[in-house]
């Protein structure tokens, strides 16, 4: 009898445990606070031990029994459950709860009236209702050429050639289409989108574009057979070409190209070249050596006093810089900067690449130990060349100390020196310095002549 209550007992014990663990989950669930009675009535009610201990102790006079006080802790427990489940909504698939709060629970916020008087500043994206500048307009439809033979194109000049009219005649070639290089189609397709512009801007009355066939007889390289009076006579050299015809006069007759780009690709081809090389400008670095007497006169420096108080071997004046050190790490600066860069070391070498160089430099980097004279003259040669060049002044202020006051001057004007770099030179002080400068930016440069390169020739004509 004793082993059946003590397994009735155990039994009963376990039964509890699993009764306390699911008691406190559903506690933790409701978020019912650790401390209240709520959580007191709750294990008085769940836990027969707690119940069996009570009863036996006697209880106190006055006090109710405990089916009364469980019976009050479910209730407590049922209106908490009750007052955290109001305002719920039931819900199997989430799309559906989306529609209804958006529906019902949370609708869409009223639009506020706009007065009259801010109308036209709130349509978008509908067009304004009145004109407005600012407006994209749509791009002018490009205008077919019409074609004429050699004997027409003649006689269209000889009429055209009492009035005012600037007369564009387009030489293609049938064996010359298929090119996508120099493709005689693409260059009608640039002059017909160029012929559009013009009579967008109101210039139609002025211009007047046509295309000739100049392989409909003879040949232009050929002087076997007979040859395109156009041809001979215009001295037409491949297709596609441009003759331009004012007052019965022939004031042009070449395959046109842009300003900047003589010798490149001109009508029939239009490519941008995406080479880090062309878009950014190329920097002359001029680092001389060390001030030793034999390597000065041999630089042809002289004895500048910038160059006096520069680096000097032995200890010299004010101080001693690393020059092959600097040196390095200003050409990998340049070098992780995206520049391209040519180094000379003698005064010599420096003038010799600012005359020769093609394209010119777009910037001069030189050390603040050639002198203020020799900084002028270099920078007047590299700004005489390329308008928009920068010169720029590295100075090690560490080991030399302050910069000479000449060329601290010169540096102040902001006229033939852009700046001052303190060294070492770092990426960041790079850039920094040439952040208000337009003509050292990554600017890929075209090749070949594009209709907005047209319009300009047409309009300069």
């Amino acid at each position: 009898l004793d082993a059946i209550n003590l397994r009735s007992q155990t039994s009963l014990d376990a039964s509890c445990s699993s009764m306390l663990d699911k008691a406190a989950n559903l506690q933790q669930t409701l978020k019912i606070p650790s401390g209240t009675a709520t959580q007191r009535s709750l294990q008085q009610t769940l836990l027969p031990g707690a119940l069996d201990s009570t009863a036996g102790s006697g209880a106190a006079p006055g006090t109710p029994p405990q089916g009364a006080t469980r019976s009050k802790s479910m209730a407590t427990l049922q209106d908490k459950a009750k007052s955290m489940c109001e305002g719920r909504i039931p819900w199997t698939f989430e799309h559906n709860l989306r529609k209804h709060l958006a529906a019902k629970v949370a609708p869409s916020l009223a639009k506020t009236p706009i007065r009259p008087t801010l109308r036209e500043g709130f349509t978008y994206p509908k067009p304004p209702v009145g004109s407005c500048p600012l407006w994209p307009q749509k791009a002018p439809q490009p205008v077919t050429l019409k074609a004429l033979s050699a004997r027409q194109v003649q006689e269209l000049v000889a009429e055209m050639e009492s009035q005012g009219v600037l007369i564009i005649v387009l030489l293609s070639a049938s064996w010359a289409t298929g090119s996508s290089f120099s493709s005689a189609e693409h260059a009608r397709t640039v002059c017909e989108a160029a012929y559009g512009e013009l009579i967008a801007q109101g210039d139609g009355d002025k211009v007047k574009f046509c295309v000739s066939e100049v392989s409909e007889a003879g040949a232009i390289y050929s002087e076997s057979r007979w040859t395109n009076p156009l041809v001979k006579q215009y001295g037409v050299k491949s297709a596609p070409w441009m003759l331009m015809f004012a007052h019965g006069k022939n004031i042009m007759s070449e395959n046109p190209a842009p300003e900047g780009q003589p010798d490149g690709a001109g009508l029939g081809a239009t490519h941008r070249l995406r080479y880090m090389a062309f878009a950014k400008p190329r920097v002359l670095y001029l680092e001389p050596p060390a001030e030793i007497p034999d390597a000065v006169s041999m630089a042809g420096f002289g004895s500048g006093p910038g160059f006096a108080t520069g680096a000097t071997v032995g200890g010299g004046a004010t101080g001693s810089s690393n020059t092959f050190k600097l040196q390095l790490e200003t050409q990998d600066t340049l070098k992780r900067a995206g520049f391209s860069f040519d180094l000379a070391v003698t005064l010599a070498d420096a003038r010799r690449m600012l005359s020769e160089a093609t394209p010119p430099y777009g910037m001069l980097l030189v050390s603040s130990s050639i002198g203020s004279a020799v900084l002028s003259e270099l920078a007047a040669r590299v700004r005489q060349r390329s308008s928009k060049s920068l010169t720029f002044i590295c100075h090690d202020g560490k080991n030399i100390g302050p910069l000479d006051s000449s060329m601290q001057a010169l540096a102040d004007k902001k006229d033939l020196v852009s700046g001052v770099f303190e060294r070492p030179l770092t990426k960041s002080r790079l850039e920094r310095q040439l952040i208000p400068a337009e003509s050292v930016r990554v600017n890929y440069p075209k090749c070949g002549l594009s209709k907005e390169t047209l319009v300009q020739l047409v309009q300069k004509h």
